[in-house]
């Protein structure tokens, strides 16, 4: 095993570390929530304890990881629970964040369970019977789950005004820039999911909103922020943390495809149901042949795609060479990141989990 096999092995294994902190941080942080909603009433109840499934269920912790590594790399005094709580912090965005895009994207799979709406359709359907108005189910599910995704949000908040850290009004206003700027992203996914005008440059403006900023830079920012950074290395982490969240993000779309989806946690082939035009589908429609393009504009989008008809645009993406490229473009990226961040002067083992983790957002399965 050589040196760069070693460190991207130390992150994963400190990524899975880190998580049992923050499932446990979560699990108490949940049991204080469920306390107070019990007082309210039952459906307030069961909103948070749907929340607790949701956020215990399953993810990486990459982006709590991502805080409480680059506190190391800023500081070397050993992070304590205010700085464990702050990252707690980013896992409650990333679950507001999830619960909405599902709702638009009309998901009924998250983390290798139910979606938010779909666990409110069946608790509507049990409760108020359901069974000759579909539409109201969905309905039910559907503002259940926003009210859901905003409550999780209030409960970032909550978190974060109850842990006494440094910098807080700074870590809130980032934060909540980058809830902004991750709706602008959703804005743009969303409109251009109805219309023919798409490019590169788009795809990659939407990875940048949607993935880049609040995945990546935004939890090394808290972290860096925690430790007392400066402005100027403040502003240094954008530049290897944008091509680490797009290559990222493109893996993302990869997995989608051509990942395992019981890992995974979603329906296979989602994407192209929906009519996302993402980076290897433009590159496909940019390759294939005449035939093919018809083919696929005429199935990107159909919400009764077939598997088979997924398997055959899938075959199209490997002939063209847009797998091959795609892999190669993050690949790339991950290699202009993981330059930024050996020329920094950071403290060793915060570097070194930023270096892994670069490789291991290829590498994953999920």
């Amino acid at each position: 095993m050589n040196k760069e096999e070693k460190i991207s092995q130390g992150a994963i294994s400190n990524l899975m570390l880190y998580k049992k902190t923050i499932d446990k941080e979560l699990s108490v942080f949940f049991k204080e929530q469920l306390a107070e909603a019990q007082k309210i009433d039952r459906t307030s109840y069961q909103v948070i304890k749907a929340l607790e499934d949701f956020n215990l269920r399953g993810g990486k912790r990459l982006r709590a990881s991502l805080t409480f590594y680059a506190f190391k790399c800023f500081s070397k005094q050993k992070p304590d629970r205010k700085i464990i709580r702050a990252s707690v912090v980013m896992e409650l965005v990333q679950s507001f964040l999830l619960i909405h895009d599902d709702i638009i994207d009309r998901d009924s799979l998250r983390r290798g369970g139910s979606t938010i709406h779909k666990i409110f359709e069946e608790i509507g359907e049990k409760n108020f019977h359901f069974d000759k108005n579909l539409e109201e189910r969905k309905h039910f599910g559907r503002a259940m789950a926003i009210l859901a995704g905003d409550i999780c949000a209030s409960l970032a908040n909550i978190l974060l005004f109850e842990t006494e850290i440094k910098n807080k009004s700074e870590i809130i206003y980032e934060i909540n820039k980058v809830i902004r700027d991750t709706n602008f992203g959703q804005v743009i996914d969303l409109r251009n999911g109805y219309s023919d005008k798409f490019t590169k440059n788009t795809a990659l403006k939407i990875y940048k909103l949607k993935t880049a900023n609040y995945s990546i830079e935004i939890p090394i920012k808290i972290g860096a922020i925690l430790a007392g950074a400066s402005k100027k290395e403040l502003i240094k982490i954008k530049e290897y943390a944008e091509p680490l969240g797009i290559a990222y993000n493109i893996q993302d779309d990869l997995l989608e495809l051509f990942g395992k989806n019981k890992k995974f946690g979603k329906p296979m082939g989602s994407d192209l149901k929906e009519g996302k035009k993402t980076l290897i589908v433009l590159k496909t429609l940019e390759k294939a042949t005449k035939e093919e393009i018809v083919f696929i504009k005429e199935k990107l989008g159909d919400a009764k795609m077939t598997n088979k008809d997924i398997e055959k645009i899938k075959r199209i993406m490997v002939k063209t060479g847009s797998l091959d490229y795609c892999i190669k473009y993050a690949k790339k990226l991950i290699k202009k990141a993981n330059k930024i961040v050996a020329e920094q002067n950071y403290n060793k083992e915060g570097e070194e989990f930023i270096l892994g983790i670069g490789d291991y957002l290829l590498e994953r399965e999920y």
